[in-house]
């Protein structure tokens, strides 16, 4: 993992817990992410890591990230 990718996981997360308080603070329900966001999501997570892991058995560090 690269100090690029943790920045940029901790602002994803930053956000995503903004979003919820906000969501949460209107007093609503605050339902499930939908099942093709969370389908994007997972096929995004699973390239980057075959990217990684394609990456380290070369020798090569990963390469920054620029999907987000």
């Amino acid at each position: 993992m690269t100090c690029e990718r943790i920045l940029c996981n901790t602002e994803l997360y930053e956000k995503c817990a903004q979003a919820y308080v906000i969501a949460k603070a209107t007093g609503h329900y605050v339902g499930l992410i939908p099942e093709w966001v969370q389908l994007i999501a997972n096929r995004r997570l699973i390239k980057d890591e075959r990217r990684a892991s394609a990456n380290y058995r070369e020798g090569r560090v990963p390469e920054g990230i620029n999907s987000y």
